[in-house]
């Protein structure tokens, strides 16, 4: 029989999910980079990908068509199911919570509050759970719980040890000396003859109270017990208003007026949502039953039991080792053979790990509608396949499994058969080893990323080590000379004796010490990893230095440093002085040193008043804005300022951007939020629309195809870009990375100044 080893969700994910009422047809898939890193979007149940991967984490659309996301800076925002931006970046709560009229971004020390369409309100409440009820919203101060007013200012001051919500004017609460009482809009307290259960009203008058050992159900507008009726214990009611009993060691299921629904006859009972339950009977037979005990589903095959619905699906694990899908109302959906991590994410896709593959498959058909693979095509042939690493290692105290699960690259396609052994050798022998030997005893849960720098391929693991509170990051890498097979070490090849006190001198206050050094081609990145506890996950606080910083200690005459790439060359030349040297060049932007790779580009462009920047700085690193990419192009053309409909003249870009609409260069862009960065498929449209601005050099579907066949992410070009995309290609505009356009990424204000000049030369 397989083991289920289930994925655990990213607790963003958690977070932002809301139980819908139906299933979403789009669902959060992703994929993950040559550097490691997972990027998000959305795909519909026809396959197509109508969001593309924008997000670094994205969570599920709930019924009020709206999903949380989060940007590569950490920040959370928003979007509707067109990918519009509904509410703007903040700083990343705790949770995100959504009702039907707004969105609650709940922090440790306050909570925001959005409409639907984005309209902050126009207070900022203390720290808050949930929404308001009967006017009033459940906030802590100083360990105790009260209740705010719309207003911002407290209803009632926070008194309480626990406290409910309210509902028809009432609440539970527990007092400060323990004891449980009914709290009134007016402040009133009214005891209660018993410890309350859950702080929860349910039907609008009824309290769940603990008797002695037994728990009674009692009525709060006659305030007395609803019977005599005794159980040994009362679920929560459910949504379905239903709440599960038991007497002896049996369950069955009441309603709110304490009529048996069905009578205590299991030995198990469970709400599995949807109105159904999951059910084990005296002979042991497992079975989803609705609130009135009419039997939904059967099966003498599950492993594991059966799980909560999810947008109107479950599943349960089979004898042979697959996963049984079936609806609320208990018809069979699909069975997947060989199937593991199971997550519905949508009314009709599932996603599961089939021989080590993630696959998003439409359990209406079976089709598979995505399999993120991960294998990249490089320059000359070369392809990086990914291999997966599973070794058991114990079993925790609730039964759970745990062990390694690591993946790592392998090279193929090498011209040197030696030498690509001698890679793909070394890197398997790096993630199998691990981080040491006592790690071998532990959970190791982990990913890979890569880059090059010139001859220098730094192959770095991503991975967590431990479980739970102490658990920490594995982010060491390797460095290997992609020509010889040669590893370098960062302390034995490139570093001279006597680093310790330099790398010190550079490093920020935090840094007491550090864990890993990771080389790249102009600095050294330091990794100072931090534990999890019990309110945090394990994290990393890193630090660059560059090589121009801690000369005295950089050894330029290794292999090592020859090996790397040019950028250190360039950082030598302007760091080192030499009597026949030439005169080092100006350097116009504090942010954009001699070293920078797209130096030469920025400088020509600034030179030629194409770009510009701002205080000293020229922000390389930011992505270009619209009205930014689309003035540059007609400083580079020449045109004399113009107008655009619908276009404030009182904006700066205002003649620019009209020059750039009445040349015809913005066709499938007047729609464009001109103060918003710009993906780079946009971008393509843009080169492509100047390059031929006679309108002519269209390319055929044919040619489009052909164009686009050696990129692997060509899925995720918008369908009206495609043209564009393939044009930029043919033209040598854009060439990609790894084998890769990447036209959902932004595109830096240092990209764009190096396509300017390109456009310059091709127009």
């Amino acid at each position: 029989m397989k083991k289920y080893l289930f994925a655990v969700l990213l607790p963003l994910m958690l977070l932002f999910t809301t139980a819908a009422a139906a299933g979403p047809t789009l669902f959060p898939v992703e994929t993950v980079g040559e550097d490691g890193v997972a990027r998000w979007g959305y795909m519909d149940e026809s396959g197509g990908q109508p969001i593309g991967f924008f997000y670094a984490e994205a969570g599920v659309f709930n019924e009020y068509g709206l999903a949380a996301v989060q940007n590569a800076q950490g920040q959370t925002g928003v979007i509707d199911a067109t990918g519009r931006q509904v509410i703007a970046y903040q700083e990343t709560p705790q949770s995100v919570d959504f009702n039907a009229e707004a969105v609650a971004f709940h922090y440790a020390g306050r909570t925001l509050f959005f409409a639907h369409d984005g309209t902050p309100y126009d207070t900022v409440f203390p720290a808050g759970v949930g929404f308001f009820e009967d006017g009033f919203l459940r906030v802590r101060e100083n360990g105790l719980w009260g209740y705010a007013l719309r207003d911002g200012s407290m209803g009632i001051p926070a008194q309480f040890a626990e406290a409910g919500d309210f509902v028809n004017g009432r609440a539970l609460v527990r007092k400060a000396d323990g004891a449980y009482a009914v709290l009134s809009q007016n402040g009133t307290l009214t005891p209660l003859p018993g410890d309350a259960a859950y702080l929860s009203i349910y039907a609008g008058d009824l309290a769940i109270l603990r008797d002695g050992g037994a728990m009674r159900l009692y009525s709060l507008s006659e305030g007395d017990y609803l019977s005599e009726m005794i159980y040994q214990e009362i679920s929560p009611y459910h949504d379905d208003g239903y709440a599960m009993v038991k007497q002896g060691n049996k369950w069955g299921i009441i309603t709110p007026k304490e009529n048996v629904s069905v009578e205590p006859q299991y030995y198990y009972l469970s709400y599995m949502g949807e109105g159904v339950y999951a059910a084990r009977g005296e002979n042991g037979e497992v079975l989803a039953i609705d609130a009135n005990g009419t039997r939904i589903y059967y099966t003498d095959t599950y492993v594991g039991g059966f799980e909560t619905f999810r947008f109107g699906l479950s599943w349960h694990g089979t004898m042979d080792g697959g996963v049984m899908f079936f609806n609320k109302n208990g018809v069979f959906s699909r069975k997947i053979d060989g199937a593991e991590n199971p997550e519905i994410v949508s009314g009709d896709v599932a996603a599961v790990t089939v021989d080590g593959s993630r696959q998003y498959i439409r359990l209406s058909d079976g089709k598979v509608l995505y399999a993120p693979a991960r294998v990249y095509q490089l320059d000359g042939g070369v392809q990086v396949e990914t291999r997966k690493y599973e070794r058991y290692v114990g079993t925790q105290k609730d039964g759970t499994e745990y062990g390694w699960h690591l993946s790592y690259p392998q090279f193929t396609g090498m011209k040197d058969a030696a030498v690509q052994a001698k890679v793909n050798s070394a890197i398997e022998k790096f993630f199998l080893d691990g981080p040491s030997d006592a790690a071998r005893r532990q959970s190791l849960v982990g990913d890979y990323g890569f880059a090059f720098y010139g001859r220098v391929l730094v192959v770095y693991a991503d991975a967590t080590l431990g479980l739970g509170e102490g658990a920490t990051l594995w982010n060491d890498s390797i460095a290997l000379d992609f020509s010889t097979g040669q590893r370098y070490t960062v302390t034995g090849n490139l570093l001279l004796p006597g680093y310790e006190s330099a790398l010190s001198a550079q490093l920020p206050a935090r840094f007491s010490s550090y864990d890993y050094v990771r080389m790249a081609g102009d600095h050294l990145t330091l990794f100072r990893n931090v534990a999890a506890t019990q309110s945090s996950p394990a994290r990393a606080e890193t630090a660059e230095i560059p090589y121009n910083s801690i000369w005295d200690v950089i050894d330029t005459d290794s292999a090592c440093y020859r090996a790397l790439s040019p950028s250190a060359a360039k950082a030598a030349e302007a760091t080192v002085p030499d009597v026949v040297a030439e005169a080092a060049p100006v350097q116009r932007f504090t942010d954009v040193p001699a070293t920078h790779w797209a130096y030469e580009y920025i400088e020509n462009a600034a030179a030629r008043s194409l770009m510009t920047g701002s205080g000293g700085r020229f922000e390389p690193d930011r992505p270009v804005l619209a009205c930014e990419a689309a003035a540059s192009l007609t400083r580079a053309l020449g045109l004399a300022p113009g107008t655009m409909p619908g276009l404030d003249s009182g904006e700066w870009y205002a003649p620019e951007v009209g020059a750039a609409y009445e040349a015809g260069l913005l066709g499938g862009l007047e729609a464009q939020n001109w103060d918003a960065a710009l993906p780079r498929a946009d971008v393509m449209q843009l080169a492509a629309n100047t390059v031929r601005r006679d309108g002519k050099g269209a390319l055929s579907d044919l040619q489009v195809m052909r164009s686009l066949a050696r990129y692997s992410d060509t899925v995720s070009i918008p369908a009206n870009r495609r043209e564009a995309a393939a044009f930029c290609v043919q033209k040598g505009l854009i060439t990609g990375s790894n084998g890769r356009l990447t036209p959902q990424a932004p595109v830096t204000r240092a990209e764009f100044a190096k396509l300017l000049l390109s456009i310059s030369e091709a127009k």
